[in-house]
C-alpha cells in the first residue's frame, strides 16, 4: 500500500533530481526519483515487471532496475529514448578513457575533415546555435565516428548532450569554448560516475533479491508496447505496476527543442544523438494543446490506457502524475476517461465523500496552456487506478 502522507512529502520536497545516473539529462517535467522509488517499492516486488509508456527522462527505468524489477518502457521522442538508454547503460572504464581522449584532442586534430551532415543544416536543426559552439562540438563528433567504436560513440554523444544542454538551453549567453571544453571533461566524469553508481546498485539488488532484471526501452507509441512485450527474448509476466506521466491536457511543454537566448529555439539535440525529429510539438503531446480539451486529447488517452490494461496484471496498479491547464474542468473528464478504459480509482475519501488525492506544486515552472495565461506554478496530481 501507498503511504499518502509520505508520498505527499516526497512530491512536494525541494530535493533536486539527483543520484545514480539521473543527472545525465534534464528532461522536461521529470519525475522525482524518490517518488518513483517509493511507488515501485510499495506496489511491486523484486522480479516484477514495471512499465512506463511515456518514458520521458527515464527515471522509472533507473529506479525499477536498481531495485531489482524488470522494466519495459517507450516514448515517441528519440531524445527521451536515447537519454533513458544512456542512464541504464553500464559504461566500461576503457570506454570512459577513450572518450576522455577525444574530448581532450588537440585543436589541430579536431579541425581536420569536419562536416556536419547536410540534412541537419538544410532542415534547420541547428538554427540559432552559436557558430563557436558548432566549431567546438562538430569536430569531436567527427573524431568519434571515425573511432568506429559504438560504445565510445554512445558515451561521447551522451556526454555532449548533457554538456550542450547546460551550455545552450535557457541561457541568454553561451559560455566560451574553453569553458565548454572544461565542462565536457567534468561531465564525462559525472556520466561515468553515475553509470558506476547505477551498476553497483543493480548488482547489490541482484545479490540481495536473487534476480537479474532485464530492460526493454523502445522508440514507439504507447499503443505498440504490448507487441514489444510479446517479442521479448525472455518471457515476462504482466506488469504489476504501470507508473507514468502522460502529456498534460491543455498544456504545452517543449519536449523536443531547447531555448536559446530567451525564446529562440533549436532542435540541436537531435543532431547530437544522431537522430531525426518527429513532426513538431503536437506530435509529442496528444495534439495541439489549444484544442486538447475539445476531444482529441481524451480520445488519445482512452486509446492508450485501454491498451495498457491488456498489459496490467489483474491485481496490478496504475499510478500517474498528471497536470491540467484547468484542473476543475479537466480532472473529472479525465477520470471519466479512465473509467471508460476499464479502471477504478483508488483513493481515500473524507467524511462527505471528497477524494483525498495527493497534489504537487511545481515552483518556477511556466507552461504554455490554453487558458490564455501561463501560471507561475504548475500543479500535478497523483492518480491511482486498478483494473476492473
Amino acid at each position: 500500500m501507498i503511504d499518502a502522507l509520505k508520498v505527499s512529502r516526497i512530491l512536494n520536497s525541494k530535493h533536486l533530481v539527483t543520484g545514480l545516473s539521473h543527472n545525465l539529462y534534464r528532461y522536461p517535467a521529470r519525475f522525482s526519483p524518490r517518488f518513483v522509488r517509493e511507488i515501485i517499492t510499495s506496489l511491486s516486488q523484486p522480479g516484477d515487471l514495471v512499465v512506463d509508456p511515456f518514458l520521458g527522462g527515464g527515471t522509472s527505468a533507473v529506479e525499477a532496475l536498481s531495485t531489482g524489477r524488470n522494466f519495459l518502457g517507450c516514448d515517441i521522442n528519440p531524445i527521451a529514448v536515447f537519454s533513458s538508454k544512456a542512464k541504464v547503460t553500464r559504461f566500461s572504464e576503457e570506454t570512459f578513457e577513450e572518450a576522455l581522449g577525444l574530448f581532450g584532442a588537440r585543436e589541430e586534430q579536431t579541425n581536420s575533415g569536419v562536416a556536419i551532415p547536410k540534412h541537419y543544416l538544410r532542415d534547420g536543426y541547428l538554427n540559432n546555435v552559436p557558430k563557436g559552439f558548432l566549431r567546438l562540438v562538430a569536430p569531436i563528433l567527427t573524431l568519434t565516428e571515425k573511432s568506429g567504436d559504438p560504445d565510445v560513440e554512445f558515451f561521447v554523444r551522451s556526454t555532449l548532450l548533457k554538456t550542450s544542454q547546460w551550455a545552450l538551453d535557457c541561457r541568454k549567453e553561451t559560455p566560451t569554448g574553453r569553458v565548454i571544453r572544461k565542462r565536457l571533461i567534468e561531465d564525462a566524469h559525472a556520466v561515468f560516475a553515475g553509470s558506476l553508481a547505477f551498476t553497483q546498485q543493480c548488482d547489490t539488488s541482484a545479490a540481495r533479491f536473487g534476480v537479474r532484471p532485464v530492460a526493454q526501452i523502445h522508440l514507439s507509441a504507447a499503443q505498440d508496447l504490448p507487441a514489444k512485450l510479446l517479442m521479448a527474448k525472455r518471457p515476462l509476466a504482466k506488469a504489476k505496476l504501470i507508473i507514468t506521466s502522460p502529456p498534460y491536457a491543455g498544456t504545452h511543454i517543449v519536449y523536443h527543442q531547447w531555448q536559446i537566448n530567451s525564446r529562440r529555439r533549436t532542435r540541436a539535440p537531435f543532431w547530437l544523438i544522431n537522430s531525426m525529429d518527429g513532426m513538431g510539438a503536437p506530435y509529442y503531446t496528444f495534439g495541439d494543446y489549444r484544442t486538447h480539451t475539445r476531444s482529441k486529447y481524451f480520445e488519445e488517452a482512452l486509446d492508450v490506457y485501454s491498451t495498457m490494461k491488456s498489459m496490467l496484471d489483474p491485481s496490478g496498479t496504475l499510478v500517474q502524475l498528471v497536470g491540467f491547464s484547468n484542473p476543475r474542468a479537466h480532472l473529472p473528464r479525465y477520470l471519466e476517461m479512465m473509467e471508460e478504459a476499464g479502471y477504478e480509482e483508488v483513493t481515500e475519501r473524507d467524511s462527505i465523500g471528497r477524494a483525498q488525492r495527493v497534489w504537487r506544486n511545481v515552483p518556477n515552472r511556466r507552461w504554455y496552456n490554453n487558458t490564455g495565461s501561463s501560471p507561475a506554478n504548475g500543479r500535478e496530481v497523483m492518480l491511482i487506478h486498478r483494473p476492473v
